[in-house]
């Protein structure tokens, strides 16, 4: 777990990432709210079935190392599962979460993917990963109560559209926006910004742009 980036004053948006994430644009958008806002950059290892708790664990004391009280969490592809875990186990300290291409289960073994297709078919979902110790969030969405913002970017895949519209819907306070890669540009700084003054109690409504967000505020 390694700190790329510790930028500016005030209020803290914290963007974590795995170490090989190609992180650009999300990088160039956080730095320009640097300016108005604390910025945190974190790089983490690869996020898998057995380290997800681990990790977990390294980022809450890295931030209480850095003395950060409340934040809204950024992450992107599979370190999304870190701060949806984040934000279940230490709920004061999320303020907002946003999902960057967002998975429900980050690089999923061989045989996890095999028993995902299984359980599909198997009367009543016959749970095949009882004593599995592998990061799963959609039993535990209705517990996220934090508002969260659902982001696919221009290079979204399927499955992370399917893992968007699955945790939008589950969600007590969810939203999704989809961006192309210049609305990323031009306008992701003003949208975190805004996201971060959402009421914590604020009804769910599907959200396609960053004026409906604006809206909605």
């Amino acid at each position: 777990m390694k700190v790329e980036l510790d930028q500016g004053s005030g209020r803290a948006f914290v963007l974590v990432v795995e170490h090989d994430y190609a992180a650009a644009t999300l990088l160039a958008a956080l730095q320009a709210l640097s300016k108005r806002a604390r910025v945190i950059v974190v790089r983490c290892p690869r996020v898998d079935d057995n380290n997800w708790p681990d990790l977990s664990a390294d980022l809450l004391a890295l931030l209480q190392t850095l003395e950060v009280r409340q934040a809204s969490l950024v992450a992107a592809a599979a370190a999304t599962a870190l701060a949806q875990n984040l934000a279940l186990i230490q709920p004061k300290l999320v303020r907002t979460l946003v999902l960057v291409d967002p998975v429900v289960r980050p690089h999923q073994t061989f045989f996890a993917r095999i028993a995902d297709r299984i359980e599909q078919i198997l009367p009543l979902g016959l749970p095949l990963r009882v004593a599995s110790r592998a990061f799963d969030v959609r039993p535990h969405l209705q517990r996220l109560r934090c508002p969260v913002l659902v982001v696919l970017s221009a290079t979204h895949t399927r499955e992370s559209q399917l893992n968007a519209d699955l945790i939008a819907q589950r969600l007590p306070t969810g939203w999704v926006l989809q961006l192309s890669q210049s609305e990323f540009n031009s306008t992701f700084p003003e949208i975190l910004l805004e996201f971060q003054d959402v009421p914590a109690r604020c009804p769910q409504k599907g959200l396609r742009s960053s004026a409906a967000l604006n809206a909605s505020a």
